[in-house]
Parts: structure tokens; C-alpha cells; sequence
């Protein structure tokens, strides 16, 4: 099995974990409502024959309310959470 790089760039900021946290921590205390998530790192395609680590990407499942928090996320108080600048 070979995993090839993808040609397109992504056109979506980088977001780093301290990022991550805070916007969640930040949801989490302004909606009074709990999530549950899951991390599952690059590590994890070993479990589909990949041998050797090839990406650097982080996927997560949720458990808990998810449109409110995508409603959330496209707050403008949010968005400077996220922003790479910060």
C-alpha cells in the first residue's frame, strides 16, 4: 500500500493544540454542555497495514452536541481563538 501526498494545499489555517483546548475548554464553560472526545493520531493508520508512519494529521471523534459547536465555531470571539496569529 502506498499513501501519496495530496498536490492540492489546504487553504485552512493550522491550528495548534493549545488552539484546540482553549476553544473547546471555552465551549465547554460558555454552553454549560459536555463533550466527550476522542484523539486518534497518525499512529492509528498502522491499524490499516501502513507500517511505517507517513502523515502528521490528528483526527478526533465527538461525542455530545455537534451543531451547536460548529455553530460555536464560527463565532467571531472564536474565530480570534483560532486565529494564527494568536
Amino acid at each position: 500500500m502506498s499513501i501519496e501526498p495530496s498536490p492540492r494545499r489546504s487553504t485552512l489555517p493550522t491550528l495548534t493544540a493549545e488552539q484546540i483546548i482553549t476553544l473547546l475548554a471555552q465551549h465547554v464553560t460558555d454552553t454549560d454542555e459536555s463533550i466527550d472526545v476522542l484523539i486518534v493520531g497518525a499512529l492509528a493508520i498502522q491499524a490499516y497495514g501502513v507500517s511505517h508512519r507517513t502523515t502528521r494529521d490528528l483526527d478526533a471523534e465527538l461525542q455530545g452536541p455537534l451543531i451547536p459547536l460548529m455553530d460555536y465555531t464560527v463565532d467571531p470571539f472564536c474565530k480570534s481563538l483560532t486565529s494564527p496569529t494568536r
